[in-house]
């Protein structure tokens, strides 16, 4: 006799479940502030409204280049960057329009398109 067992997670929007509400979320989001690194599960109008709020100030902030978070991987150029944004999208990969593409897609990609 075999028992067969599947596990899902469901990734729920955590602003919607603190309202009782189950709401599937598209990403878990991360952020710092004072020193301290938050992370919350959003959908995409969750994402959207925390964005909108930080970009005044993320405009007018100073990046601040942290030791121990610099990566061996070179960033894609922008060229490359839409590239695999398009190639992702045709092969139905959810990927963000913008901000830094994740090692794991970009690895797919360059994989896929060796010489």
């Amino acid at each position: 006799m075999t028992v067969t067992q599947r596990v899902e997670i469901l990734l729920l929007d955590d602003l919607e479940l603190a309202k009782g509400n189950e709401v599937e979320a598209e990403r878990t989001v991360n952020f710092e502030l004072d020193g301290s690194v938050y992370e919350i599960d959003l959908n995409q109008p969750h994402e959207d409204a925390l964005r909108a709020a930080l970009s005044p100030f993320v405009q007018h902030a100073r990046l601040v280049k942290q030791p121990g978070r610099a990566t061996s991987r070179p960033r894609a150029s922008r060229r490359k960057a839409a590239e695999i944004r398009s190639w992702a999208r045709d092969r139905g990969i959810q990927l963000n329009d913008r901000g830094r593409i994740p090692g794991h897609i970009e690895d797919q990609y360059n994989r896929e398109h060796a010489a």
